[in-house]
């Protein structure tokens, strides 16, 4: 096994590694780009997967019309307040100039949004690739690159159009390990360092502007780097770290100041903030100081050497706890990360990665890393078993970075993103440490190394046959043209929603301020926090609740949920009032409270049923599509084989119609309506004739309206002693206008 730590002598051995990192590159491309015919699913047409890619985009649209400027201020979130954008701006920043440098059009930004992910899955190989070659052989180091390419949970990250920072972050943490374990080797020259310490300045002042969570890694390299230098008493690693980390915190602080206050406060653990700018200059500060002081006073053992930066670290953080507000945005950050936030209902990559309740079948932990999944917590072993001889520093610090990203993905699956560069090495690592065993005991060397394939195959076999071959077989047929002819748009839950957002963006009225920055939206929607990011980039539309709403405004945010579960439309829509929403979209969900609003609109069309009086001031403009699948589908909800995913109502006064009638008498007044789904439905509502002889109506449905659900002819109304039909206009219905049944028949 020895002779594999060295590179092939001959010519042709010497591609091999070169060979086999390209074929594991593109191995990683191909597995991300199953499933395109879901994503690019027409002429033109790119379906992003529900989530926060989709906030994301509308970022990048903004950029690309305002290039180089990006949105740090959103009137479209946190409806009607608005709200500084969590997403710090260099990432966004970078989508938008690359589509730019593509040509700028419309194939571009599709190209981009279609292909910006698989790409960085597929490049961060090469990391993982020299991270592993720092403590092991080339081939163990190509075995790591295998496993990368082939883990699910970064697969999935990295999916073909899906543009979250994750696969970006991930690559960009894997090389940031990668100049940590480089420059902590030992033998590492002057010259070498001083690009490596460019590199690390680099890396860090684009991390906390690409992840408002980059604390993850930065924490981690700046501590280990610090720890590492003043261990050995490399007095030139101290001196690179001091300068690289000095130099980006610089930087940092020059866009903080061009900023404004970010989400969280000025020194904010969930967003870009001077915590971010004082983190490496804090790191800086120790580093610096332990290079001095080994300067002035060398000290003769490791264990003093401890005790000394122990004590700079203790006295830095104490000084920067006085600082006024440090604390509570740290932990802020930290809370990010806890049990609250892993109890968030239906996002199950916030759960622990093992056990975690109410997980679906399709959230274990072997469709996150295959049989892996249980060797998550034992990894770092591996590196520590390999910490011998020059190689001990790196694999030292390698254990460490990977033992404390380990810890945070059985707590949080998430992280499991974070953990994949390094513990894919370690996953090598050990199933090369098992050869060796093996090898020791008598197996010959190429059986040995047959086996450890197989075994890596083995571990992983479960979501290869029941995820990539499913999806292979899926998108060759899409490839030779074996599909349907109807929308493949509709069969996903991502594709149905595109569909419906488009349709409402087309029934509703365009609202300002969308890509100048300047105006306000003058009107916003109630929705499900699934599908507000969705709005905001199909519908061109303000959303009252998102993913990251709680975030940016709890009080909105918790108005906005609220309005779905109360039962008094009065009240209801009081809260709309409030939120200045004037339309609402409910989606299929069983769980709503019967008799709640939510409940009404979806499942009665606001009729009312029983003892529940119809809603007045609320009708439905569009539902559908026609044949397309709900966004519950995605969290595993049973549901009908015909199902209409979704259903658009506008708030309206309605149309007041005063009828004749001898007091306590009963009116009533019924419209038939027609969906573009087919559905045909009657709306009826009635009130009694008060003492002066008038009996008051609220009619919120016009018969003369161009929306797609239609009246199948006037409102028939019924007094004691006569019947009318009654034209009601679109006009009416929404200055709430007052009519009677003479002046209103046709």
């Amino acid at each position: 096994m020895e002779r594999e730590a060295r590179t092939p002598d001959s010519s042709v051995a010497r591609w091999v590694p070169a060979l086999g990192l390209a074929g594991a590159a593109l191995a990683a491309l191909v597995l991300r780009s199953l499933g395109w015919e879901w994503v690019r699913v027409g002429s033109g047409d790119v379906v992003l997967p529900v989530g926060d890619g989709q906030y994301l985009a509308r970022l990048v649209r903004y950029s690309l019309e305002n290039f180089p400027q990006v949105l740090v201020w959103d009137s479209y979130i946190n409806y009607p307040d608005g709200s500084t954008i969590q997403q710090p701006p260099l990432y966004v920043f970078l989508l938008a100039a690359t589509v730019r440098l593509l040509g700028g059009s419309a194939a571009a930004f599709n190209a981009v949004l279609t292909w910006w992910s698989p790409l960085f899955g597929a490049l961060t190989v090469i990391p993982v690739y020299l991270v592993a070659r720092r403590i092991a052989s080339w081939r163990v180091a190509l075995g790591a690159a295998w496993l990368f390419a082939a883990l699910p949970i970064v697969v999935t990250a990295s999916r073909v159009g899906d543009i979250d920072q994750h696969a970006f972050v991930a690559m960009t943490g894997a090389w940031l390990l990668a100049v940590c374990l480089a420059a902590v080797s030992p033998g590492v020259d002057v010259r070498r360092l001083v690009l490596l310490g460019i590199a690390l300045a680099g890396i860090r002042f684009a991390l906390p502007l690409c992840w408002s969570g980059s604390l993850v890694y930065t924490g981690l390299s700046d501590g280990l780097l610090v720890l590492a230098g003043a261990l050995t008493a490399r007095r030139s690693l101290l001196a690179m770290t001091a300068l690289g980390l000095a130099s980006a915190g610089a930087a940092l602080g020059g866009i903080l100041v061009a900023l404004p206050e970010p989400v969280g406060g000025p020194w904010s653990g969930i967003a870009f903030s001077r915590l971010h700018v004082w983190a490496p200059l804090a790191a800086a500060g120790v580093a610096a100081t332990a290079w001095w002081i080994e300067g002035w006073r060398p000290a003769d053992h490791w264990r003093k050497r401890l005790l000394r930066i122990a004590g700079i670290g203790v006295a830095a953080a104490a000084l920067s706890v006085l600082l006024p507000g440090l604390l509570q945005g740290l932990l802020l950050g930290v809370a990010f990360v806890g049990p609250a936030e892993a109890s968030r209902a239906g996002v199950y990559e916030l759960l622990p990665l093992f056990g975690g309740f109410g997980r679906p079948a399709g959230q274990s932990p072997v469709n996150y890393f295959g049989w892996f999944a249980y060797c998550v917590p034992l990894a770092p072993l591996a590196a520590l078993i390999a910490a011998r001889g020059p190689r001990r520093p790196a694999a030292l610090l390698l254990a460490t970075w990977s033992a404390v990203l380990a810890a945070m993905t059985v707590r949080q699956a998430r992280f499991g993103v974070d953990f994949a560069a390094s513990g894919t090495v370690l996953f090598a690592l050990g199933l090369a440490q098992l050869a060796r065993l093996a090898i020791r005991g008598g197996v010959p060397d190429r059986a040995a190394r047959v086996a450890t394939v197989a075994i890596a195959v083995a571990m992983l076999w479960t979501p290869i046959r029941y995820g990539y071959f499913v999806a292979a077989r899926g998108s060759l047929a899409a490839l030779r043209g074996n599909v349907p002819l109807t929308d493949r748009a509709l069969q996903t839950p991502s594709g149905s929603l595109q569909r419906f957002l488009e349709t409402v963006r087309r029934v509703t009225p365009e609202t300002s301020g969308y890509l100048d920055g300047k105006g306000a939206p003058e009107y916003g929607f109630l929705n499900s926090k699934n599908i507000g990011h969705a709005i905001h980039h199909v519908a061109h539309r303000a959303a009252t609740l998102n993913g990251t709403q709680p975030l940016l405004g709890p009080e909105n945010a918790a108005a906005a949920a609220r309005f779905f579960e109360l039962e008094s439309e009065a009240e209801a829509l009081a809260v709309a009032r409030d939120l200045r929403a004037r339309y609402v979209i409910t989606d299929f969900f069983p769980g709503r409270t019967p008799g709640s609003i939510g409940a009404q609109l979806y499942f009665q069309d606001g009729r009312g049923s029983g003892t529940v009086p119809p809603l007045q001031h609320m009708r439905l403009i569009t539902e559908g599509p026609r044949s397309g699948v709900p966004i519950s589908d995605l969290f595993g909800v049973p549901r009908p084989a015909q199902v209409v995913p979704y259903k658009l109502f506008e708030i309206v006064p309605g149309a007041l119609l005063e009828v004749p009638a001898a007091a306590g008498a009963s009116v009533s007044a019924t419209v038939k309506l027609e969906t573009p789904t087919g559905r045909s439905f009657t709306y009826r509502t009635r009130a009694v004739a008060g003492p002066g002889g008038i009996a008051r109506l609220r009619l919120p449905y016009a018969t003369d309206a161009s929306h797609p659900v239609r009246s199948k002819g006037s409102y028939l109304v019924r007094a004691p002693a006569a019947q009318h039909s009654v034209f009601v206009t679109d006009r009416q219905v929404l200055r709430g206008e007052a009519l009677s049944p003479v002046g209103a028949a046709r």
